[in-house]
């Protein structure tokens, strides 16, 4: 075919199919298609791309040169845009010197806007080692936007360079010879001491700043500086054991006093306040710590300075029952300071303490005054993430349920087209005033919006989880589910199981184990009452994964057998756990040990199934005494991550896991599935009985 959409179509095929010779063939004849244009001269730097990674590297400098011919004939050789999207192809391709010429011919045409074309020429720079340039490179990045994510994406890129090349290593001498040569030039004796401090040569970066500090005495930062590298010296008895690190008296002096002439130099800065504070805690002065951020709240900071600093005094005393202490110090703050009467952060605070001190009626009282604050607020700020994210908190905090569903719907109203979680913010909106029908509406639509494969779902079953507890009437509130659950496809198999899930978790602690049970079966889970347990044995450096404990590819185990264990002699038990939620929880109390679970399930036929699994730690799966799966990295327990395809006999069939343990919490998530992940209704699971 000459049809250059078949031809396209063709060679994206042919290259996700990885048949890289039949890519660059196809595109080849697509980049000779009259008239050329600009995607026929993307055609031939594709081409090369796929002859490049075919190992056909002559070919592709060839075709490479037809490019570049062809190029050279239309007007979007001036393009910056066009430049860069080709230098991206060879890039992502490992061509490394076209790459770099057709970026450095991009920035060199182009007046601004240079910030992703530098970025470009920062990559090749890496992959040509060149990790000066890269370094330059990034830093024109950063000097073209101000954009914080661009900013941290320049800084990312620099700190490449310096890491890979050694840079900061390669500078010191050169900064040294320059310092000697302009002993009262700022610049090269700051180069010189951010190379000392990078290479962890803290007192020789001391030296510098301090002389920095007397070259520019006005100079707030270097002072801040010298604050935060006096902490860093080594000292004798740096206690590093407990959460809060202790510093010597006469480190911590100088660091305050660094500090101190920091703040009086600048003291509209909070972060200035902050690192005060946090310096007087690591040296357990407490007291110190909550004048320092009382300061803070009397200098002319901004409005989100002040919130962190009282968010920062309440944390001072945040151990279980001070509460009073913390009421104390806000009200006093209150009349200290009038203006923090405007805070809704302060009244928001007040709310919670007195809630949580049982004091319902100042409770009440603040909450309302931080609901006139911040109501007014989000008026003037007319944000839907705003209007959203206070939704939320009033439903996190069960209250005001007809407050929270009016900004949520004002949220929704004007909400991006493509983001679901404002729907799923009016439908629990919806659940906490009743109106189940419309909430179910809402949910489904949130659902229909989650289309892309790597979604992070933990999130989302945060928020589906918490709405169970704003239900008035939770039955009705299940039926509502059940009915969403109904509605789904079948691909969905997944979403479904978090449901039942969570459906099963609210019987648990409403101790009604038979709807408990009911739920965990319609997952695809064996349920925790179906398994026994054997263990702990030893798992030191890992030892446990290759040790065989028992005889572990058997279809029978003997349930009067003793076996030695890590601590004392074990026999196999039937596993009990508080929390019926699927997952197999060894428990946390027994680091570096490794134990087994053992079930039985019988199917009326043969078939293929699934198995859904996923451990915390390593694991190895038996079904019928042969090895199914076995994986020796240690991890978190995500629900369905490995998808095991196995054959069950007619008959019971046995399964033996295997489960080690680093440290933590251990255990594992088992669900027995169709290929689409749809749980077995004839499928029999067997109560074994332990000894």
């Amino acid at each position: 075919t000459t049809n250059p959409a078949i031809l396209e179509i063709l060679a994206e095929i042919y290259w996700e199919t990885s048949d890289y010779q039949k890519a660059a063939e196809t595109y080849h004849t697509l980049s000779n298609i009259k008239p050329i244009g600009q995607w026929n001269i993307r055609s031939f730097y594709h081409a090369a791309a796929a002859f490049h990674q075919n190992s056909q590297f002559d070919m592709s400098k060839v075709v490479l040169d037809q490019g570049n011919t062809a190029l050279a004939s239309i007007n979007a050789k001036q393009d910056r845009h066009f430049l860069g999207a080709l230098a991206t192809i060879c890039l992502q391709n490992e061509m490394y010197e076209p790459a770099l010429k057709l970026t450095e011919n991009a920035v060199f045409k182009t007046e601004n806007m240079k910030t992703t074309l530098y970025e470009i020429l920062a990559m090749n720079y890496l992959s040509e080692k060149r990790y000066e340039d890269a370094f330059e490179a990034y830093q024109q990045m950063a000097k073209e936007n101000d954009w914080s994510f661009i900013q941290i994406r320049a800084e990312t890129g620099m700190n490449k360079a310096l890491t890979a090349g050694k840079l900061y290593e390669k500078w010191i001498p050169e900064q040294l010879k320059q310092v000697a040569e302009n002993p009262n030039d700022p610049k090269p004796i700051l180069k010189l001491a951010q190379c000392y401090e990078a290479t962890e040569q803290t007192k020789e970066a001391i030296t510098q700043y301090e002389r920095l500090a007397e070259l520019e005495p006005e100079n707030s930062q270097w002072y801040a500086k010298l604050g935060t590298l006096y902490q860093n010296l080594p000292q004798g008895n740096r206690q590093t054991e407990t959460a809060v690190e202790v510093l010597n008296p006469a480190q911590s002096a100088k660091s305050i006093t660094a500090y101190e002439k920091a703040i009086e130099l600048e003291p509209t800065s909070y972060q200035l306040y902050d690192l005060l504070a946090k310096t007087y805690l690591k040296t357990a002065q407490t007291s110190q710590a909550e004048d320092t951020y009382r300061r803070a709240l009397d200098a002319p900071l901004t409005k989100s300075d002040h919130d962190a600093a009282i968010r920062a005094i309440i944390g001072l005393y945040a151990d279980e029952g001070q509460e009073h202490k913390q009421i104390a110090i806000l009200e006093e703050i209150r009349q200290e300071l009038p203006k923090m009467n405007n805070s809704a952060v302060m009244h928001e605070l007040l709310g919670d303490l007195y809630k949580k001190a049982g004091d319902s009626d100042n409770a009440e009282l603040a909450y309302a005054k931080w609901m006139q604050i911040r109501q007014k607020e989000l008026y003037s700020l007319r944000s839907v993430y705003d209007y959203r994210d206070f939704a939320e908190k009033l439903l996190d905090k069960a209250l005001y349920p007809e407050t929270a569903l009016m900004f949520a719907k004002r949220a929704f109203f004007d909400k991006p087209f493509f983001d679901n979680e404002f729907p799923l913010t009016l439908g629990r909106a919806s659940v906490a005033n009743g109106l189940y029908d419309e909430a179910l509406r809402h949910f489904k639509h949130a659902f229909s919006l989650i289309t892309y494969k790597y979604y992070d779902w933990d999130i989302f079953w945060e928020d589906f989880t918490e709405t169970i507890k704003i239900a008035n009437d939770k039955e009705r509130y299940i039926q509502m589910l059940n009915t969403l659950i109904d509605s789904m496809p079948s691909e969905r198999s997944n979403v479904r199981a978090h449901i039942y899930l969570m459906i099963a978790d609210f019987y648990t602690e409403n101790e009604t184990p038979d709807y408990v049970e009911n739920y965990l079966l319609k997952t695809g889970f064996i349920p925790e009452t179906a398994w026994i347990t054997l263990g702990p044995f030893n798992n030191k450096d890992n030892i446990g994964y290759n040790t065989e404990y028992i005889t572990e590819n058997t279809t029978q185990i003997d349930l009067t057998a003793k076996y030695e264990g890590a601590d004392e002699q074990l026999s196999w038990k039937k596993f009990t756990d508080a929390a019926f939620n699927g997952f197999i929880n060894f428990g946390k109390d027994n680091d570096w040990c490794v134990a087994y679970a053992w079930t039985t399930i019988t199917s009326p036929d043969e078939r293929e199934v699934f198995f859904l699994f996923c451990s915390d730690d390593p694991s190895k799966v038996w079904l019928n005494s042969t090895e199914v799966f076995a994986d020796s990295i240690a991890q978190t327990a995500i629900l369905d991550k490995n998808t095991i395809p196995v054959t069950l006999k007619a008959g019971v069939n046995t399964i033996l896991v295997k489960v080690g343990n680093e440290e933590g919490t251990w255990g594992f998530y088992l669900r027995v599935t169709d290929t689409d992940g749809n749980p077995y209704e004839d499928l029999k699971i067997n109560k074994v009985q332990s000894n």
